[in-house]
């Protein structure tokens, strides 16, 4: 079985080889590594694990077990991210294969990673341009947070639709060209958006949107 479990540890050496350690008595093994963020006082890290017959809760305490280390997030994977699939989508949406902001929304997830992405605009009422594989229905999307002149994580409330806030989504939004059109991406609880990561949904925006300027070849 293969998890993905994101944490947050103390910046020193040794302090992922307790991880790993503690983690091999589970037991389970780091496939892969990813460094989500690092301030030089703190990390936040994302591994792959196999682990067969452990249940989250396990790996969760077992990293936990050692002092300084808080985990944001244990998933069930089917098979490993792709480690290049932000640099994939960013050549898709150079070359100009396909609807810029279509690549976008259907790719975001899997270069992030996240569980889904919508694209939408404020006119009257918010209008969907597009969305990735299973991105919940905005339905009456209240939107206190525009005009969005810049990426930033959403912090839920009454503004949420009723199927958003009982899936307990973590959000994060950047805007598309106009502070009244965005992508917002969505991911699984606890998992927050760091700003490394709302600046890379940035940079892929901004290559959906010269795309979209670019006549088709």
């Amino acid at each position: 079985m293969l998890y993905t479990m994101r944490f947050s540890l103390v910046d020193r050496p040794g302090a992922l080889g307790s991880v790993a350690t503690s983690l091999s008595h589970v037991p389970a093994s780091i496939v892969t590594l990813r460094v989500v963020e690092h301030d030089g006082e703190y990390a936040v890290d994302e591994a792959v694990l196999e682990a067969e017959g452990a249940s989250p809760e396990e790996l969760r305490a077992a990293a936990q077990a050692i002092p300084g280390v808080a985990v944001e997030c244990v998933r069930r994977v089917a098979s490993e991210p792709d480690p290049l699939g932000a640099l994939l989508l960013a050549d898709q949406l150079s070359r100009r294969v396909g609807d810029p902001l279509e690549v976008l929304t259907n790719r975001i997830p899997e270069a992030l990673p996240a569980a889904w992405a919508i694209a939408f605009e404020l006119v009257n009422e918010v209008e969907v341009i597009a969305a990735s594989e299973n991105a919940p229905v905005p339905g009456m999307l209240d939107t206190p947070w525009l005009p969005l002149e810049a990426p930033r994580r959403l912090i839920g409330g009454e503004w949420l639709p009723q199927q958003w806030r009982m899936s307990r989504f973590e959000l994060g939004a950047v805007p598309l060209g106009s502070p009244t059109r965005c992508l917002i991406a969505g991911r699984w609880p606890g998992m927050r958006f760091r700003p490394t990561e709302l600046r890379q949904m940035e940079i892929l925006a901004g290559l959906a949107l010269r795309g979209l300027e670019m006549p088709v070849a």
